[in-house]
C-alpha cells in the first residue's frame, strides 16, 4: 500500500497548480479517469487513482470482487482492498491494468461556497454512457462536503472535480429532493453529500 500512496502523492504534488481550465477540458480530464463499475446489485461509478487502483463509494461494494467496464472494454476483474462503510469509501485493485486510463489528479484545498464543481459518471438513465453534470459547492456538514445536484443517481463513487481538473470529493449520498422558492420561480434540487478526497489519501498511507 505504501508504494500506491507514494505514486498517488506524486500525482497530488504535480497537480498543485491553479490554472483554471475550460469546462470542456475539465470534462475530458474527468472522463479519462472515470470507470463504470458493474456489481451484483447494479452499477456505480469509480475513478482511477493509479493504473490498477480504483476508488468508489463503499455502499457500491457488497462482495469481495467487482467487474469494471471502461469505455466499452471487456470486463476487468478487481479485488476489494479497503471497504469502509463509515466513510463510504472502497478501494479496489484490478487484476490487470485498466487500458487507456489516466489516474486522477487530486486537491485538498479548502473549497469556497459557490465554487463550480463538475462530476463525471454513469447515471442510471444513461446505462454505460459516460456523461458530466455541473453543480456548486455549498458548504460542510460535519466531515462531508455538501453540493447542489452535481451527482446524478448512478454516479455514486464517481469523482467530483474543481475547475483545475482536480478531484476534490467522491459522490456519496443524494438527499431527498427539496423545494427551492424565490420570487420568480419554483424548482426542485437534489442535495449531494461528497466524501472529501483527503480520506482516500489517508487510507492509502
Amino acid at each position: 500500500m505504501k508504494n500506491i500512496f507514494c505514486i498517488w502523492l506524486s500525482l497530488f504534488l504535480s497537480s498543485c497548480s491553479y490554472i483554471k481550465y475550460s469546462l470542456q477540458d475539465v470534462i475530458q480530464i474527468g472522463y479519462k479517469s472515470t470507470v463504470y463499475i458493474d456489481t451484483a446489485t447494479g452499477h456505480c461509478t469509480g475513478f482511477a487513482i493509479d493504473y490498477d487502483i480504483v476508488a468508489t463509494a463503499g455502499h457500491c461494494i457488497t462482495e469481495q470482487t467487482a467487474v469494471f467496464m471502461f469505455y466499452g472494454t471487456n470486463g476487468i476483474i478487481a479485488e476489494v482492498l479497503i471497504d469502509d462503510d463509515t466513510r463510504d469509501i472502497a478501494i479496489l485493485r484490478t487484476l490487470d491494468p485498466i487500458p487507456n486510463i489516466v489516474p486522477a489528479m487530486v486537491s485538498e484545498d479548502i473549497l469556497q461556497p459557490g465554487e463550480k464543481l463538475i462530476a463525471t459518471g454513469y447515471p442510471f438513465y444513461t446505462g454505460k454512457e459516460i456523461i458530466f453534470n455541473v453543480g456548486q459547492f455549498l458548504g460542510y456538514s460535519g466531515p462531508e462536503l455538501v453540493a447542489t445536484d452535481v451527482c446524478l443517481r448512478g454516479n455514486s463513487g464517481g469523482p467530483v472535480l474543481n475547475e483545475m481538473g482536480q478531484v476534490v470529493g467522491i459522490c456519496s449520498k443524494i438527499a431527498p429532493i427539496i423545494d427551492i422558492y424565490d420570487e420568480t420561480h419554483h424548482t426542485h434540487k437534489d442535495i449531494n453529500m461528497l466524501v472529501p478526497i483527503k480520506y482516500v489519501r489517508e487510507m492509502l498511507k
